[in-house]
């Protein structure tokens, strides 16, 4: 049964058409569709083909077969004459030979014969539809002077002989068959100006691109500053002002006075030992720590 369906050669026809007329007309400026009739029959067929040229006696048999005889008559006719004694005798009678002859011949002959069986593979291509959509040309158009308003552009459609031209391109392309009794319709239609290439051509993409990297750069450095001011700066200076007044009371040990010297007690001590340092002096560790970030920004 033959059944319209969505196949992997269906996209690959559409992705070579849409390719080459990308190159024609530029990009963005067809579209392709196609529609394709598949046949899912399981089609086997077995042929026996026989060579009259080629022919060969197999058996052959002859035969002959003859006979011959003699047949007579006697007496005269009959009647009163020929029955009388001293009569007139009749005319003797007439005598006859027959010979029979017959032949037989039969001959077989062994005609080559050529034995075939087909099988044909399913889901093959019963028809192909094609229908393709072709931008214009535009004209004109073009910045303003100073208060005036942008010059619109003028809409070309392609001429015939471009389209027919298209439409071979198109029929090379999908492989069309007149057996099939394929359908390719080509048109032309404005796409409208956000069809349009850019200013500069395709070229024009990568420099937009570059035009904006400063500003991402700046914009991924501000969301890091923030991140790390929000979960690791401002936590710790939060810790540090909370344990201050709990420092002040009560006998502690000898600490480190000077930012120079909370700097150098902190190099070269593990995490816990950082911890109760920040505890037990707070304000110098917080100085070290603004000057740290100050340095690695």
């Amino acid at each position: 049964m033959a059944t319209a369906i969505y196949c992997p050669t269906q996209k690959d026809i559409e992705t070579r058409i849409q390719t080459m007329l990308e190159r024609i007309v530029g990009v963005n400026k067809a579209v392709v569709r196609v529609s394709s009739v598949l046949d899912f029959r399981k089609i086997e067929t077995t042929e026996e083909r026989y060579d009259p040229n080629g022919q060969v006696v197999r058996s052959e048999q002859r035969g002959q077969e003859k006979s011959s005889g003699v047949n007579g008559a006697s007496g005269g006719v009959p009647g009163v004459e020929s029955n009388v004694p001293g009569g007139t005798e009749a005319e003797g009678g007439q005598t006859s030979s027959n010979n029979n002859q017959t032949k037989n011949e039969t001959v077989n002959y062994e005609i080559s014969r050529t034995v075939s069986r087909i099988v044909e593979p399913t889901g093959t291509i019963k028809k192909l539809s094609v229908a393709v959509l072709v931008d214009g040309t535009y004209e004109g158009g073009g910045k303003a002077g100073e208060g005036g308003a942008d010059q619109p552009k003028k809409y070309v459609p392609r001429s015939e002989e471009e389209m027919k031209r298209i439409e071979e391109i198109v029929k090379k392309a999908m492989g069309y068959s007149t057996e099939r009794q394929d359908q390719v319709e080509v048109v032309s239609i404005q796409f409208g100006l956000g069809a349009e290439e850019p200013a500069g051509g395709v070229e024009a993409t990568p420099d937009a691109s570059k035009a904006w990297m400063p500003y991402v750069r700046y914009a991924v450095g501000g969301v890091l500053f923030f991140l790390i001011f929000f979960m690791v700066v401002r936590p710790l200076m939060v810790m540090l002002v909370q344990s201050a007044p709990a420092a002040g009371g009560g006998e502690t040990p000898a600490l480190p006075a000077s930012v120079g010297q909370v700097e150098a007690a902190i190099s070269g001590k593990q995490p816990g030992q950082i911890l109760d340092m920040a505890k037990n002096n707070p304000a110098n560790t917080a100085v070290v720590v603004k000057q740290w970030l100050k340095s690695n920004a």
